[in-house]
């Protein structure tokens, strides 16, 4: 596997006028660039389009970043352990006989930020709605080594049996009291400092579902393909 550049966490190479106290990665499935805030330029207005994302906009970390590979369960590899996937189908990065030979982000943030009771001063996790039996992907997340990972099956033993929507799983929005519910926790223990979490959305992927307690309407212009 190809590997990024080298980087110390711990001596970064700027330094930021308000420290960064919580990481919070989302990922969109299928997500096209000019359709969120950012450098694109793009005929979609971002404000409509990913009202919640542009909010955010302003107080992030901005760059520029392309995609690795087309698959996401493979793009998620880049970005948190900042390796190229293996150019061949499916996710063969999961298998057993394939190792990650870099630390991926959760691991390096624990091992890298200590309190001075040399406890990590990071916990991480990985919220989506999807399920996590779909290529391996339980498999792919126990490498990323995040603390907590809580996915479709979670939203079934915390409210029941809930429809698909989509392909892959619930609605997007089945996962959010889980995760509100482990920042609030976690937030509530003295030790914990920092918080590192990812949220994958799957809703954005075909055929691009509309909740039905969503306005159609509104967001019919960008997913209807008639003419």
């Amino acid at each position: 596997m190809i590997r990024a550049p080298a980087v110390n966490f711990s001596r970064p190479l700027v330094t930021l006028k308000k420290p960064i106290k919580h990481v919070f990665v989302i990922v969109l499935e299928s997500i096209r660039a000019d359709a969120v805030k950012s450098t694109f330029a793009s005929d979609a207005i971002a404000a409509k389009v990913t009202p919640l994302l542009n909010s955010l906009w302003k107080n992030s970390v901005h760059t520029v970043a392309s995609g690795t590979s087309s698959y996401t369960l493979k793009s998620i590899v880049s970005i948190f352990c900042g390796i190229y996937p293996l150019n061949v189908n499916f996710l063969k990065e999961a298998n057993s006989e394939n190792f990650l030979d870099e630390k991926c982000l959760p691991e390096l943030l624990r091992e890298t930020f200590r309190t001075k009771n040399n406890q990590s001063a990071f916990r991480s996790a990985f919220f989506t709605a999807a399920r996590d039996d779909f290529d391996h992907q339980k498999d792919l997340f126990n490498k990323l080594k995040f603390d907590t990972t809580i996915n479709g099956f979670d939203i079934y033993e915390e409210v029941g049996y809930v429809p698909d929507l989509g392909m892959f799983g619930p609605a997007d929005s089945y996962i959010l009291p889980l995760m509100w519910k482990w920042i609030d926790n976690n937030l509530a223990e003295k030790q914990t400092k920092h918080l590192m979490m990812s949220l994958l959305v799957t809703g954005t992927h075909e055929p691009f579902p509309i909740p039905t307690d969503s306005p159609m309407d509104e967001y019919s212009f960008y997913i209807d393909d008639s003419p």
